[in-house]
């Protein structure tokens, strides 16, 4: 694929998923945004969560293990190739349209509504329901293995990629949100990329 044509499969790709997550929502009667509100209190809350998934990159970025070493290589790789030339807005678009695309399918549509379907219709899965209802547990398992599939570059990277979905996962539950998942992986996709950038070009 060449580069010029990149950013415009990158965002088709994964704003195809909000599209395709909305309209199974739609057939199966399922409101992705319920309980969406961004305000003050879901900023905070984006920003503090963020962290630790900042600081893990850059654990990991210091972790002397091959396996790690890979998987950053093969980001690097990939992006010189595709991305390089990739302005801020650019990577800030591609961004936003895979915190929505991959968030609305994994979290909103099959976390939500799977947990929903065995739960007998129940929707209130806010708060700490996680730590005594295997259900909800093992939903958040199932739907963390198929995004670190679907992630699947090395056997590190769909452990890596699992572990930020479980994380994800809870913060759903614990704020019953979407928009603060949604945003967190976003923001989280944009300042990754962007060191990244920052990382090539200073070499």
């Amino acid at each position: 694929m060449k580069p010029d044509y990149f950013f415009q499969w990158a965002v088709f790709f994964e704003g195809g998923l909000s599209i395709v997550a909305l309209l199974i929502g739609f057939l199966f009667g399922l409101n992705l945004w319920s309980g969406a509100v961004f305000d003050v209190t879901a900023v905070f809350y984006i920003l503090g969560l963020t962290l630790p998934l900042i600081v893990l990159y850059v654990v990991l970025l210091w972790l002397p293990f091959e396996c790690l070493k890979t998987i950053d290589r093969l980001i690097c790789e990939l992006f010189q190739q595709y991305m390089i030339r990739f302005s801020v807005w650019q990577i800030a678009i591609i961004s936003v349209a895979a915190g929505f695309g991959e968030e609305l399918l994994f979290r909103s549509l099959l976390q939500s509504g799977i947990y929903n379907a065995i739960a007998n219709g129940t929707t209130n899965t806010t708060g700490l329901e996680f730590l005594t209802n295997y259900r909800l547990t093992s939903v958040i398992i199932l739907v963390s293995i198929l995004f670190g599939a679907a992630h699947s570059v090395t056997i590190t990277y769909f452990f890596l990629a699992f572990v930020i979905s479980v994380y994800l996962g809870v913060i759903l539950i614990l704020t019953g949100n979407i928009i603060i998942p949604i945003s967190i992986h976003a923001l989280y996709d944009f300042l990754v990329l962007m060191s990244i950038k920052f990382r090539i070009e200073s070499r």
